[in-house]
């Protein structure tokens, strides 16, 4: 179950990051326009600063959001962690050291 949430999340999390992108960029269009539109009536400019402060708080959390092949690869890594740590893991570990040492003494003596 504790896979299935982190993956539900990083889908999740992607789409947050579309969103901030997408305001971002209307926030930002919104500030140019507002601050040419008030360039155009010489001194008026009223400060619609708060458009820029959006623009730049969306774009910078946006990029800090991981992609979702990130996430995955981090879900992958935690997953892949937990499976070796488990006592079957552990068993497939030894198993695939004896194997391997098999494999090299055979070719070992071979190789004399």
């Amino acid at each position: 179950m504790n896979a299935a949430l982190f993956f539900y999340f990083a889908d999740v999390l992607s789409s947050i990051g579309l969103l901030l992108l997408v305001i971002g960029i209307c926030a930002a269009g919104g500030g140019a326009s507002f601050t040419a539109c008030y360039a155009a009536e010489r001194g008026k400019y009223h400060g619609k600063n708060w458009i820029w402060v959006v623009a730049g708080v969306s774009f910078a959390i946006c990029a800090l959001i991981p992609s979702t092949k990130t996430m995955y690869m981090m879900a992958a890594a935690v997953l892949g962690e937990q499976a070796l740590e488990s006592k079957v893991g552990q068993q497939l570990k030894e198993l695939v050291e004896l194997k391997l040492e098999e494999e090299l003494n055979k070719l070992k003596g071979k190789a004399k």
